[in-house]
This record gives C-alpha cells, structure tokens and sequence, in this order.
C-alpha cells in the first residue's frame, strides 16, 4: 500500500523534506511509520517519543493500522508560553 507522509515544524527541518511517499505491507501501524522514519532519518530516534501524529487530518494513535492512500502527519508538540 501507498502511503503519503507529511513533516511540519521541527522535524520537516531535521527530515529536509516536508513529504515523503512510501510503500508498506498491509497490517501496518502508524507505530511501523514512524520506525521506518527513524531509520531513515537517525536523527529523528530522540524525538520519537514526542511526535504528535494525524491520519487523514485527524488525530491517530500509534497502534492505528493504515490503509492505501492514507496521509500521515508528524509535527512537534504544541508549546505555549505566557
């Protein structure tokens, strides 16, 4: 299956791209993606705890199983000063 993956913030600058396409075997979770991800880019394994992640525009946990065509989103967590 064909999946969009989509970076904003901080990691769109440590990936040096702000969307990749991948392929993976059907039964994948987001928790897969994000594995793949950091293989990929090493520099994102001390950030894997902290990823916020949407599929198709919405809020998805890391055990979500995927299907073809999704869109997945990582962005940093939200920080508000004051």
């Amino acid at each position: 299956m064909n999946i969009k993956i989509r970076a904003f913030g901080r990691y769109k600058d440590l990936m040096g791209k702000s969307e990749i396409k991948i392929k993976l075997k059907k039964g994948k979770t987001i928790w897969d993606v994000i594995d793949l991800l950091t293989e990929k880019y090493p520099i994102l394994e001390k950030e894997k705890r902290f990823i916020i992640v949407s599929r198709n525009h919405t809020y998805a946990s890391l055990e979500t199983k995927l299907q073809d065509g999704d869109v997945i989103t990582i962005f940093p967590p939200i920080v508000s000063g004051g």
